[in-house]
């Protein structure tokens, strides 16, 4: 018999439904806002425990991006993510990993879980769009992932 924990609550299915329709790797605030035109009574607070349940059970994977909180994404099969680091979107790529020489994994201090690589950079629309922000974003780095395209063509 299933526990409050495991069994499949309408505001859970929603949950998992608005990820599974969604590639915008959404925060807990955009699943909130999402959710809440089918369920108006859900809290941002059920939301966050739904998550973190649905990310406990493997159902769901958080993505942390350090001070910009976290996102989250049903899509379970390995897979890299590149983060524009202008606008904020996280799109998904094809899985990308390297074997880790034995010498490096002689200094993990523990057992590996997982290993996963994504990428930075400043995504086409943003470069498409002239649309760069920031400091640490300007011309110069938007010419190198222009030379980084062309080279991938």
């Amino acid at each position: 018999m299933p526990t409050a924990l495991h069994r499949m609550t309408k505001q859970r299915q929603a949950i998992i439904n608005m990820l599974d329709s969604s590639d915008a790797h959404p925060t807990a605030e955009m699943v909130y806002a999402a959710v809440r035109r089918e369920l108006p009574d859900i809290s941002l607070a059920t939301v966050y425990r739904n998550l973190q349940l649905l990310v406990a059970q493997g159902k769901v994977r958080e993505i942390r991006q350090g001070r910009d909180g976290s996102r989250f994404d049903s899509h379970m099969e390995p897979h890299s993510h590149f983060f524009c680091q202008n606008c904020g979107r996280v799109y998904d790529l094809p899985a990308y990993s390297v074997e880790p020489p034995a010498s490096w994994l002689r200094q993990v201090p523990g057992r590996l879980l997982e290993q996963r690589t994504d990428f930075f950079g400043i995504c086409r629309h943003c470069l498409n769009n002239d649309n760069l922000k920031g400091e640490n974003i300007n011309k110069n780095s938007a010419e190198k992932a222009d030379m980084a395209e062309n080279i991938n063509k």
